[in-house]
């Protein structure tokens, strides 16, 4: 799958619509951040009332649906780093990584090329399945051409855990994302 890496990207609008200010900080001054060796995990749920009600029995218990939660996506990876250090690697991402979860911009999550469609043969992902295609994101010249042809979801990111093993060269992450838009 050659060219088809998620790509995470901060907008640096408060909003889908890319309307109002720009934030004054930017993960990686607007510039996609490919996520490499990643698993996705997409949950979605519901909330219900289920309260008892002492001293009733019924024979049709009710659980009454009130809301839906937002979906979350949480996406697990891998920084690559070579123990020599004579390469620019992949470590040095985690920085902006961090700065997706403390700046205000909306961000997206999406694969660099569209030629996951989905046609037989191809790869279909959660995000191609689950994600849409948006006139937006286009104002900015930091931004891939992604405009009205790529699927993609909005998402906050809301969380980031990252491991490192005493012996091992590399960085695992996760990343906590909740769709938005």
């Amino acid at each position: 799958m050659a060219g088809t890496h998620l790509k995470l990207m901060d907008t640096g609008f408060a909003n889908v619509t890319e309307t109002g200010t720009v934030e004054s900080v930017i993960a990686n001054s607007g510039v996609s951040i490919e996520l490499k060796h990643i698993q996705v995990v997409y949950n979605r749920g519901a909330k219900i009332d289920k309260s008892a009600n002492p001293g009733v029995y019924t024979s049709n218990s009710v659980i009454n649906h009130i809301t839906n939660s937002n979906p979350t996506l949480v996406v697990q990876g891998v920084l690559y780093y070579p123990p020599d250090n004579t390469y620019s690697t992949d470590i040095d991402l985690l920085d902006e990584l961090d700065k997706m979860v403390t700046t205000k911009g909306i961000k997206i999550l999406y694969y660099g090329s569209n030629t996951n469609d989905g046609s037989a043969g191809q790869f279909r992902s959660i995000v191609r399945e689950l994600g849409s295609i948006s006139s937006n994101h286009t104002s900015s010249t930091n931004h891939d051409p992604i405009a009205g042809t790529v699927r993609m979801i909005h998402i906050k990111v809301v969380g980031l855990d990252v491991t490192q093993s005493a012996a091992g060269s590399n960085v695992s992450y996760t990343l906590t994302c909740e769709v938005t838009g």
